[in-house]
């Protein structure tokens, strides 16, 4: 459906974050996006911030214990979830910034393919006017709506998803295939880029 027809009512949001590792000089860039049913937004959100740790600020991953990653998946999969994951591996270290723009675009297209109009991304101070740039020179409707800081609920629901299907035992302490089966997501869509 072209751009141009989508009504305001129709503008769907998804959220951006990334995972990866690094070994041997080589890179995996994973990026994932996600959509979360707005019946389902304000409830998910609250849970998922009721669920903190006092001694944290945010949900990452990679730092979060076995137990507590059995506790986020428990919470996110009553939910409806949509994840789309563009992944490029075997990528030389010093070029991972262009894989991630080549993961960006592709999740550009995919959702842009599925009708979401807007998409707020996991802010890198640093490095956020490499992702402006792609968005900007991507030829999709998809509109950045800003980016968005580590405190957000919904970007943790990326940061998750992005950990589990980054299978590296570094993130996931050898438990990927574990991890995979009790992610349950409405629906998923993979590129490897």
């Amino acid at each position: 459906m072209a751009r141009s027809k989508r009504s305001v009512q129709e503008s769907r949001t998804a959220w951006l974050d990334e995972s990866g590792h690094e070994a041997a000089g080589h890179a995996t860039v994973l990026l994932a996006a996600v959509e979360v049913s707005p019946a389902d937004a304000a409830m998910l959100r609250a849970a998922l911030i009721s669920s903190m740790r006092s001694d944290v600020d945010r949900v990452h991953w990679r730092d979060e214990h076995p137990d507590r990653r059995h506790r986020l998946l428990a919470i996110l999969s009553h939910h409806r979830i949509t994840a789309w994951v563009a992944v490029e591996e075997q990528v030389p270290t010093k070029q991972k910034e262009a894989a991630r723009a080549r993961c960006l675009a592709a999740l550009l297209e995919m959702l842009d393919h599925d009708g979401v109009t807007e998409l707020v991304v996991e802010g890198r101070p640093r490095s956020d006017h490499h992702d402006l740039r792609t968005i900007r020179r991507s030829r999709t409707g998809v509109q950045l709506l800003r980016f968005g800081t580590k405190r957000e609920p919904m970007l943790w629901i990326a940061d998750v998803v992005a950990g589990v299907r980054a299978g590296s035992t570094t993130f996931l302490g050898g438990d990927h295939a574990r991890w995979g089966q009790e992610l349950r997501l409405w629906t998923e869509h993979i590129r490897r880029v």
